[in-house]
């Protein structure tokens, strides 16, 4: 008989056998069941106080509330509990909004011809004419936003509203 066989026929060894058994079995005994853990979502739509379906662009804002730009209802945004709208052309022009950036303490949309600005309870419209629905904005610096539209791509200057066309020379 081998040295292993020696040990394994010891006392000692059968008798921590039998420790290591019960301990893996109290601890089998007390653990939870496994299981997959399980995500929990809810969905908003109209009948949840949205204007519309058909949503463009989602985006946090610096304050924690969801900001939706829709495809001719306007933005609206979500405190977690429910909708508020803004959709008058007099406050935000166009109503077709086709993306979002947060940048800082301002939340950005492209819209049609133009982009909106949200800061400090309020919004800035400024025209990009010419150019577009505007799919794309990309923070390109503090002060510099580089935008895609469906006819052009253009640095649109954050401190002056300057707009200018971008081309490949």
């Amino acid at each position: 008989m081998g040295h292993l066989g020696r040990i394994l026929k010891t006392d000692a060894f059968s008798s921590a056998l039998i420790n290591f058994s019960l301990l893996l079995f109290l601890v089998c005994l007390d653990s939870p069941p496994l299981s997959a853990q399980i995500k929990h979502y809810q969905r908003f739509g109209v009948e949840e106080g949205l204007l519309t379906n058909r949503l463009t662009s989602i985006v946090e804002g610096p304050d924690g509330f969801i900001w939706i730009a829709t495809d001719g209802a306007g933005i609206s945004r979500f405190d977690g509990i429910e909708f508020e709208h803004f959709n008058d052309p007099e406050i935000i022009g166009s109503p077709y909004y086709f993306s979002s950036l947060r940048l800082k303490s301002s939340i950005w949309f492209g819209g049609e011809n133009q982009i909106l600005r949200y800061a400090e309870d309020q919004f800035k419209k400024y025209p990009a004419p010419n150019f577009g629905s505007i799919h794309q904005i990309i923070s390109y610096s503090d002060s510099l936003l580089f935008c895609i539209s469906d006819r052009a791509t253009f640095f649109f200057e954050i401190n002056t509203g300057a707009v200018e066309e971008f081309t490949l020379e």
